[in-house]
Formats: structure tokens, sequence, C-alpha cells
């Protein structure tokens, strides 16, 4: 009779694969975007000016990072409770710091390292 390694249960393979479980190939959840496009500058020039980081912006209003970011980075314009919030942390009133023009009108701005001459107007 051939020498056969011994049968194992399931049970007893799923004991010996229990490490591995879950280990699977990682995806990251965002792309490295090619180019940064600021939609609303006078936010993101006032985050700046008072040396405050997205997240801890986001942090602060307890929404989430990808939130402020869409604000930023996309122009979008928060909800009536989060822009309450946003107004009162910075002390601005929302129709500076989310005007309508701003945000629309913006031109894409590249980030510098990337695309020195990126700039479109």
């Amino acid at each position: 009779m051939p020498n056969q390694p011994e049968q194992h249960s399931i049970q007893a393979w799923s004991l010996i694969n229990r490490k591995y479980l879950g280990k699977g190939i990682r995806v990251k959840r965002f792309r490295k975007p090619t180019r940064c496009q600021i939609r609303n500058r006078v936010l993101l020039a006032v985050l700046m000016a008072n040396d405050i980081k997205l997240s801890q912006l986001a942090e602060e209003l307890s929404v989430s990072s990808r939130s402020v970011s869409a604000w930023v980075y996309e122009g979008r314009i928060p909800g009536k409770k989060n822009l309450d919030k946003v107004c009162q942390y910075l002390g601005y009133p929302h129709h500076i710091l989310f005007h309508s023009t701003v945000t629309e009108n913006s031109p894409i701005i590249c980030q510098p390292e990337l695309h020195a001459s990126c700039v479109v107007h």
C-alpha cells in the first residue's frame, strides 16, 4: 500500500489554515490621483492659514475626511447642518467659504511636483 498522507476533516483544515484566512490580496482603497483639482480655493486657504489639516477638520466636525476632501477638491457644498458647523468652527460666513462662483468657476490647479505647467484658467 502506497504511503498517503492522512486525510483531514474540514474542521482540521480550517484550524490549520486559520492563520491565513482574511489575508488575501490587499487593494488600495483610493488610487493615487495624477492631478489634484482644487475647486474651493477659499476653504483651502483658510485651512492653510490656520494650520488645520483636512483630517483634523473632519475630526472636529464629526464628519468623514472624504467629505471634507470633497468640499475642497471637488467643490461640493455640505448640507445645512455641516455647513453651519464649518462656518462656526472657522469663523467665516457660508457665502465666503462656499460661494458658488468660486466652487464652480475655479481653475484646475495641479500638484506642482507632478505637473509644472498644469494651471488651466
